[in-house]
């Protein structure tokens, strides 16, 4: 971020709506329609509008930029995954599959540490020390940012959550003349006004209705009379005929 300059991460950091329903359209199969299209390409010009100037003035394209990149499509990739897993197993509770994944995550976590023998450290200092009021309050934010997530996945879209997440800026600049004394500028107003009405267009068609692949759809099948505690259909039990049956 810092060699390709705030400015080129804030234009390229913008497309993470695209990389994301690209990523959608291409695991789930289905299409997001052309008012979800043309809503998203309406934010992203919004978007762009209030990075252009800054980014024309200031930046430069360099070897940087497949950095950020990388980055904003891998970050689309996990939120389509974790989609995928959330909405894969749709009968199983959602705090069941919470736990799984971030069980899952400490156990990753606890492996680096050993591997890197970071493990020294804590058994020197505790776990917990360096930890501030800051760090356990940051550890809270995240843990609901997640489970907000999770649930919006789940329920909802990735995609969706994306353009969602785009009203943060529309928000912060019709409040912040009363947090703070600036007046945003012409550019900001107006890149505000765009992506707004971008998101409202999208938001307009409601979540997209993601459908599996037709392995996923037989495994899931197959694995819903184990999971809820049920017995196979009589139709497909054999039929026993004992020998003295009149």
């Amino acid at each position: 971020v810092f060699s390709s300059g705030i400015s080129m991460f804030g234009v390229f950091g913008d497309t993470m709506i695209l990389w994301t329903a690209l990523f959608w359209r291409w695991t789930f199969k289905t299409s997001l329609g052309w008012a979800r299209l043309g809503g998203i390409t309406i934010v992203v010009i919004g978007l762009v509008i209030n990075q252009l100037g800054t980014f024309i003035s200031k930046a430069a394209l360099s070897w940087a930029v497949l950095i950020i990149v990388a980055m904003i499509a891998c970050n689309a990739i996990g939120s389509v995954v974790n989609e995928f897993a959330l909405k894969r197993r749709i009968d199983m509770d959602i705090n069941v599959q919470n736990l799984l994944l971030y069980s899952s995550c400490v156990a990753f976590t606890a492996a680096s540490i050993v591997a890197t023998g970071r493990w020294r450290s804590i058994y020197m200092y505790g776990f917990f020390y360096g930890f501030t009021e800051h760090t356990m309050f940051t550890i809270c934010l995240q843990a609901v940012t997640g489970l907000t997530i999770s649930r919006i996945l789940k329920y909802a879209d990735a995609v969706q959550k994306n353009v969602a997440d785009c009203l943060r800026g529309p928000v912060l600049v019709a409040v912040s003349p009363l947090i703070a004394p600036t007046k945003p500028t012409w550019a900001t107003l107006t890149s505000a006004i765009v992506v707004a009405a971008g998101c409202l267009v999208y938001l307009r068609q409601g979540p997209l209705k993601a459908t599996l692949s037709d392995g996923a759809a037989k495994e899931d099948d197959a694995a819903k009379p184990v999971a809820m505690g049920g017995a196979p259909s009589e139709a497909k039990m054999p039929a026993v005929l004992s020998s003295g049956a009149s």
